[in-house]
């Protein structure tokens, strides 16, 4: 589960996971082919993820 915020890289304001500038999907490392191509291999998606329960827009 997620820890902390993962804003989108490109303000994508017609994709259904963006909401208040963050990303609303689980990895969008692995999922979203415009944050990898923003952050590619130099981004560290393990400092944002924990076993906490909670929902994605907290």
């Amino acid at each position: 589960m997620r820890k902390k915020k993962i804003y989108c890289p490109v303000n994508g304001w017609d994709c259904p996971y963006y909401k208040n500038n963050e990303c609303g999907m689980e990895n969008p490392y692995k999922d979203c082919d415009d944050f990898y191509g923003s952050y590619g291999d130099d981004y560290k998606l393990s400092d944002f993820y924990t076993d906490e329960k909670r929902t994605v827009f907290e």
